[in-house]
């Protein structure tokens, strides 16, 4: 009788140490998610603006004569 009580005793400090770790370990793995989003929303805008830029030279009048402006 007592080893059934020892390892329903056991049982329930496993389930208590995963309840406390659980949120931790959620915590983290959504951290781990946003930061990577981040990454990848940085990169998208950072290439979003060299291909503006890209786009403003190629089809602008700067490209082929130069500016009339007096030093």
């Amino acid at each position: 009788m007592r080893g059934l009580q020892r390892r329903h005793k056991s049982r329930g400090q496993a389930m208590v140490e995963f309840a406390l770790l659980a949120g931790l370990l959620f915590l983290m793995v959504m951290g781990i998610f946003d930061f990577g989003r981040a990454i990848s929303v940085y990169i998208n805008i950072a290439e979003a603006a060299h291909e503006g830029a890209r786009q403003l030279v190629l089809r602008s009048n700067y490209a082929s004569t130069p500016p009339d402006s007096v030093i």
